[in-house]
């Protein structure tokens, strides 16, 4: 549970505990998911990249 001091500093720490009889099946799918929102978020950061580069030569 977060305390007042993460909400001062502006982050929250979540904890999620997860068991599974297939373990490894279980760690694929969030080593997928995770894989996934990095690229998402690699590619937003591209695009803003690109913007910035954009109105800077404008």
């Amino acid at each position: 549970m977060a305390n007042s001091s993460d909400y001062q500093l502006g982050s929250i720490m979540a904890e999620v505990k997860l068991k599974s009889k297939h373990l490894n099946s279980l760690k694929r799918i969030i080593e997928d998911a995770l894989t996934e929102r990095l690229q998402e978020l690699q590619e937003g950061i591209k695009r803003t990249q690109e913007r910035i580069t954009f109105f800077e030569n404008k």
